[in-house]
């Protein structure tokens, strides 16, 4: 799912230089790497996967805690969905700010954008990760292909997106922005 070139632009490589070819061990790998070409190119120990990349990188981090906290256990697209809103409103940083915190962090009007914000501690937003470890895994791999561009944004700038079965009533911006889709639980729309 997520482009080559997305995994060479996030891969942190090292370079060693070496005068012959040879095999060295190296445990990072689950085999050896061959020395060709004077040059050895071995993934760093730190960063062993998207996920991992996601965590190291406070602001997709951010955008998985949303996908996770927004949208666990809708479909996967519906997922996309989410972390393509919180995306879009970062990219207008003069309405929604001009990261990721600070878009799930905002509030208009003294309510949070984003419930869970607003309704959760760290340490129950830990132990609730903790426990649906298997959908933690997969809100980190949306956020990682979203904040990459390793895939395309579908809902076209979608900015706004609510689940009909959790309010008491519809939210204004239903009624005057553009409808873009109904994936799971959640209604998209975006702002003009």
């Amino acid at each position: 799912m997520v482009s080559t070139l997305a995994k060479v632009c996030a891969l942190v490589v090292s370079i060693m230089l070496s005068i012959t070819v040879a095999e060295i061990p190296n445990e990072n790998l689950h085999n050896k790497v061959v020395i060709d070409l004077d040059l050895v190119y071995t993934p760093s120990p730190i960063l062993e996967s998207d996920e991992d990349m996601c965590i190291e990188n406070v602001q997709c981090r951010v955008l998985a805690e949303a996908v996770f906290f927004e949208s666990r256990g809708e479909p996967t697209k519906g997922q996309y969905a989410v972390a393509f809103v919180v995306r879009n409103r970062r990219d207008n940083e003069r309405r929604w700010g001009d990261n990721i915190a600070k878009v799930v962090n905002s509030k208009r009007n003294g309510v949070c954008q984003f419930s869970y914000v607003c309704q959760l501690d760290r340490a129950t937003m830990n132990k609730m990760m903790n426990r649906s470890y298997d959908a933690w895994v997969e809100s980190l791999q949306v956020a990682y292909d979203v904040y990459y561009f390793a895939v395309d944004d579908w809902t076209q700038g979608a900015d706004h997106f609510y689940n009909p079965s959790k309010v008491n009533r519809t939210p204004r911006f239903a009624q005057v922005y553009e409808y873009v889709a109904h994936v799971g639980g959640h209604k998209i729309f975006k702002s003009n």
